[in-house]
């Protein structure tokens, strides 16, 4: 009831922000989404602590939505070494709204990206475009071994298994579904197993049952244990809406 009453209250349109299109952000933020490959480009999001036109400086509250490409190397090799969540960097770029279907059946990625606080996004054509700034902030800090363990993990999964199943390991179970091809996203919604590929409550429901078997027997600390693990899991995948809705 409480949610059925901030929704019809809220606002769920276009944030509303000072910002020109046509011209230049210089932008200072942090990375707050753990860069990704997806298809040629490498996705992160960017926290801005500082954007500004011009003289202008103006309060952004929300995160940025970054794709960084190349036509020269593959994806995992633009940056030596790899960007790690939490660390500064600094570009000079257009801002761009997301793309927008008016399309029946075809997903509004432009309302799905304000209502996930991405409003806008940038494109850049070269790593070069981004300024690091050589130090990360405590939240970096504290998550560094996890986001090494997590690389670990998918440079092994790579090495050991054939490629459409380490993309399939990637879109079941960090809800990667632009590591798919398109002919297995097309055989997967012909299946109509698509909602396996998007983690939420059926995700978190398994998690939930492998780690209260296993952790209770341990009491308190086993509790303790599970809730921990269940928001490490989320916080790794990105804090996606729905897995943070199963979660709570």
């Amino acid at each position: 009831l409480l949610v059925s009453l901030l929704a019809a209250v809220s606002d769920s349109g276009r944030p509303s922000f000072q910002l020109r299109l046509d011209r230049v952000a210089d932008i200072s933020g942090w990375v707050s989404r753990a860069p990704e490959t997806r298809d040629d480009s490498i996705y992160f999001e960017l926290t801005p602590y500082r954007l500004g036109q011009g003289n202008r400086v103006v309060p952004y509250a929300d995160r940025l939505a970054v794709w960084v490409s190349s036509s020269q190397d593959q994806p995992e090799d633009l940056f030596v070494p790899p960007i790690q969540y939490g660390e500064f960097l600094n570009t000079t770029a257009y801002l761009r709204e997301p793309a927008f279907y008016a399309v029946p059946g075809v997903e509004d990625f432009r309302r799905l990206s304000w209502l996930q606080g991405t409003p806008f996004r940038l494109q850049l054509k070269s790593p070069l475009q981004l300024e690091r700034a050589g130090r990360r902030n405590w939240i970096g800090d504290l998550t560094a071994p996890f986001f090494h363990y997590l690389r670990s993990f998918k440079i092994q999964s790579q090495q050991i298994l054939e490629d459409h199943a380490f993309r399939f390991l990637l879109g079941v179970f960090l809800g990667q579904k632009r590591s798919l091809s398109e002919a297995d996203r097309e055989l997967i919604r012909n299946l109509g197993i698509l909602h396996l590929f998007v983690v939420s409550g059926f995700h978190i429901s398994l998690l939930v049952l492998f780690l209260h078997s296993a952790c209770r027997l341990m009491g308190r600390f086993g509790f303790l244990v599970t809730i921990s693990g269940i928001w490490l899991y989320i916080f790794a995948i990105g804090f996606p809406l729905a897995a943070v809705r199963a979660g709570i």
